[in-house]
């Protein structure tokens, strides 16, 4: 039997209307005689049974002697389909188990790994908490104790760390690890004599850092030289960025020479605040054009230009280099006694600019990672670029001197495959 899904059309005025069949009613059926079987009766009334009709019945409704069968006098509408209540039908979904071959602890550790990149220390030193008490054998199960004890360490909670080192110690039966003590930052080489540090952040309020650039600017003599290092600088702001671009401004009417250090720290912090149709960083985007005329990059100088012009809808700033005088040092790294690549602090966006340049007058290149406290995901991830074309050159790569919480996330972004991990002496 077939139904439609459709409705039928509705009848014009002009056509006669159907009448429904009125059903036929069919009289109760007489109640069935009952017999009374005595005791000593010979037989038994038996009441008598319809003649049951076994002709096969086709599905068009007539059975094969050619009669209508009395379902096909049933009588079907599109309107008896509205009736139907389906709200009763569930649909149970389908589950697809996957099995996973990773012991469960390898993506706990993992998963650490990835959220104190992104600086949720509170939520680590719980789940690392929680975690320890479960597992206290095995190669992993001691990672995961090293990774506790290294933010206790990290979080300079010394009395924390002994305590945890000494239950390391009985539960894993060998020496635990002891408390690091680092200088704060690498030590980076001298800077030429008379260069001015900047203090404190790039930022519009900080007349400490201002006023000695500014004081510098006016006495020096027309055609003179200057020093000035940004290596420490960490925080930026636009109006900062506006008052030092200001400042290269006034060196380069007055024909001044500018060494500058730290340019490269400045350019990695200036790059996310300089995005193409977004004007809410003015002074970021002048500073930005100072640095690449500064550092000569003629063709990174035209394509900001472009961007500029086309975000603030003026012409392009014509190239007019300031006049430098050479010995710049990166911002976050510095040459230690020439032999390794030394990193601090927090590297939050860092893209490693002077590695290559250090990396092609070494054939080992030994990255010191000891004094770096947090790498976030994308700084792992531009190591492992940077790091990828000295391993296809044929250098050995080293990285030591990272703590458990940095190794791990190391590891998950693969940078195993291209440098040797070397953890620091305990």
């Amino acid at each position: 039997m077939v139904f439609s899904l459709f409705k039928k059309p509705k009848p014009s005025e002009n056509e006669p209307k159907t009448v429904p069949r009125p059903k036929s009613v069919v009289p109760p059926a007489a109640p069935a005689e009952r017999h009374h079987v005595s005791p000593d009766a010979d037989s038994v009334a038996v009441a008598s049974v319809p003649p049951l009709d076994f002709t096969a019945t086709s599905p068009s409704g007539t059975n094969r002697a050619g009669g209508a069968s009395p379902a096909a006098a049933t009588e079907f509408h599109d309107d008896d389909l509205d009736a139907l209540d389906f709200s009763g039908l569930e649909v149970t979904d389908v589950g697809i188990q996957v099995e996973h071959q990773e012991d469960p602890l390898q993506g706990l550790l993992e998963q650490v790994a990835m959220l104190y990149a992104s600086g949720a220390d509170a939520q680590v030193a719980a789940i690392l908490a929680d975690a320890r008490n479960q597992h206290r054998q095995g190669a992993l199960a001691e990672r995961l104790w090293l990774m506790q004890l290294d933010l206790y360490q990290v979080l300079d909670q010394r009395s924390e760390f002994d305590q945890l080192a000494l239950e390391f110690a009985h539960t894993f039966e060998k020496s635990p690890p002891t408390w690091l003590v680092h200088q704060d930052a690498c030590p980076v080489a001298p800077l030429p004599p008379g260069t001015l540090q900047f203090k404190g952040g790039l930022e519009g309020g900080n007349e400490d850092g201002f006023a000695p650039l500014q004081s510098a600017l006016e006495q020096c003599k027309r055609g003179g030289a200057l020093a000035w290092d940004f290596s420490r600088v960490t925080l930026i702001d636009p109006d900062g960025c506006a008052r030092l671009a200001a400042c290269f401004d006034q060196a380069r009417q007055r024909k001044i020479t500018v060494a500058l250090s730290g340019v490269d720290g400045l350019l990695t912090r200036l790059a996310p605040r300089c995005e193409t149709g977004k004007r809410e960083a003015e002074g970021c985007w002048l500073l930005l054009l100072n640095l690449l005329a500064l550092s000569g990059d003629t063709a990174g100088f035209e394509e900001r230009a472009v961007d500029y012009a086309v975000t603030f809808e003026v012409s392009p700033p014509a190239w007019e280099p300031v006049k430098a005088a050479g010995g710049a040092v990166p911002a976050h790294s510095a040459p230690v006694a020439e032999e390794t690549f030394c990193l601090s602090g927090q590297l939050i966006g860092e893209r490693f600019a002077g590695l290559a340049d250090f990396a092609a007058g070494h054939g080992q290149v030994v990255i010191d990672l000891a004094r770096v406290q947090r790498m976030d995901f994308s700084s792992a991830g531009a190591l492992l670029n940077a790091l990828t074309p000295l391993k296809a050159a044929g250098k050995t790569v080293v990285v030591r001197g990272a703590h458990q919480l940095l190794v791990e996330l190391l590891n998950l972004v693969g940078v195993a495959a291209v440098a040797q991990i070397v953890p620091p002496k305990r």
